[in-house]
């Protein structure tokens, strides 16, 4: 009567411990290894260029003329990365990869140099046709601040988001509101528009990786500078990409 007992009691012993085994392998990570992976990355270049318009009107009246305030322009910048002083470009981030899907973020900063060109400012005299036009041409020397954000789920995709500002003037975006041609030159800024696109995950683990990268800004807005405007456009598109370095992995 002993020997059939015995066989219960080791069948019972084994189903404990095979549901206690399967209890522990329920969870997230059931191996007890780190299911998280860390890069870290230097800046090593940054390939940038970028073109903005505006045309606008100034007037108070939009039955009647002013003299010598009513006025027309046209404004266009140029502006790409200094690569003969890439020495002052500065930048790191960082990459983890979870289960749960993918965060990081890079920061840099890069030295742009920008030319206003095909530029005027038509102003009415005496509203009897008299008119004094300026052609204006400046160059301007910038710090512009790069801010990459980098999301995304369980895959092998994830999605950019980028963010180009000019140091010390938050309102400017792709190119830097820096010029006048009588009027301040007030081109669309980083709110305008938008900058995201796609990359796999894998050139994240890789020893270096190119990430390139296309933006379009657009604005209808008059700039608020107490300035009567009564007609106002701007575009601005930048293009480039930017290189990076692995340094680190945990």
């Amino acid at each position: 009567m002993l020997k059939p007992i015995r066989i219960v009691l080791a069948a019972l012993l084994a189903l404990l411990v095979f549901s206690s085994a399967a209890q522990a392998g329920s969870g997230e990570n059931p191996s007890g290894v780190s299911d998280t992976a860390s890069y870290g990355y230097a800046v090593t270049s940054i390939d940038y260029s970028a073109k903005a318009d505006i045309t606008g009107l100034i007037s108070p009246s939009a039955d009647e003329c002013s003299a010598g305030v009513d006025a027309v322009f046209r404004g266009h910048v140029d502006t790409t990365d200094a690569s003969e002083i890439a020495g002052l470009r500065l930048g790191s981030g960082a990459v983890t990869i979870h289960s749960h899907g993918t965060t990081g973020r890079v920061r840099a900063q890069l030295t742009v140099e920008s030319k206003l060109s095909e530029s005027w400012h038509q102003l009415s005299v005496d509203c009897l046709g008299a008119e004094k036009q300026t052609l204006c041409t400046q160059s301007a020397e910038s710090k512009m601040d790069l801010s990459l954000g980098i999301s995304g789920g369980v895959g092998d995709r994830v999605k950019l988001l980028w963010s180009f500002s000019q140091s010390g003037d938050p309102t400017a975006g792709l190119v830097p509101n820096s010029f006048s041609c009588v009027e301040p030159m007030t081109f669309p800024g980083s709110a305008d528009g938008s900058c995201n696109t796609f990359s796999g995950l894998s050139s994240f683990t890789a020893k270096k990786i190119k990430l390139p990268f296309i933006c379009h800004a657009q604005r209808g807005t008059p700039p608020n500078n107490g300035r009567p405007w009564r007609i106002y456009t701007g575009t601005a598109s930048a293009e480039g990409v930017l290189f990076l370095k692995r340094t680190w992995q945990r």
